[in-house]
């Protein structure tokens, strides 16, 4: 191989294909390489561990990137005066969080429920966002309502879109909706996470 003595040899084929105008992928490069037997299994498996570390390293260094730019974002808009904002996005995704956990909950307690009847109290429960709670019912992505006209101007701030997307969120532009929304697929783990980078919750 022309390219042996090279530390980066799949980088440097790929050159040699680019040049060539033909675009290639890493991993479909080792893999042609063994299946012309240029490379013995043992060099083949080496080649894809140690891509698969590469990717997962870029993957972590593109996370602590989003999140210091989230934290940007984030600061940028609290020195704005903007903080009840990022407070009434948390509060939105909090909300959302326990609406999807009850209706998990609940979920689980009508399958329990048909071996043990129990009744509940539903003063012992707290309120759930209808919003959330219908959204979430209905398997749609839960839109963040704004009650108020600084609320609406809000969205259409470019740095607190920037963040929100940054974020996560579905944006009208993207999704064809009228409101910014919380992805419906989300769990109330990942939920969680998104609500604790804005701030930290209490």
């Amino acid at each position: 191989m022309q390219c042996n003595t090279t530390s980066d040899v799949i980088g440097e084929i790929l050159k040699l294909f680019k040049e060539d105008g033909v675009i290639k992928k890493r991993d479909s490069v080792i893999k042609e390489l063994f299946k012309q037997s240029i490379i013995n299994k043992e060099e083949f498996e080496k080649l894809l561990k140690s891509e698969m570390d590469r990717n997962s390293k870029a993957v972590q260094i593109n996370k602590e990137m989003r999140d210091d730019e989230i934290g940007k974002l984030c600061e940028q808009l609290a020195q704005d005066g903007k903080s009840k904002f990022l407070d009434w996005v948390q509060t939105v995704l909090l909300d959302t969080c326990y609406a999807k956990i009850y209706l998990e909950k609940k979920a689980q307690m009508d399958i329990d429920s048909s071996k043990n009847f129990t009744v509940i109290n539903d003063t012992d429960v707290p309120v759930v966002s209808p919003v959330s709670y219908h959204s979430l019912v209905l398997n749609q992505s839960v839109p963040l309502v704004p009650w108020n006209c600084e609320q609406a101007s809000i969205c259409k701030d470019l740095k607190f879109l920037q963040l929100l997307h940054k974020l996560g969120f579905h944006m009208p532009v993207d999704s064809g909706k009228v409101f910014i929304r919380i992805p419906h697929f989300w769990t109330p783990d990942s939920i969680f996470d998104v609500a604790s980078k804005i701030s930290p919750i209490d």
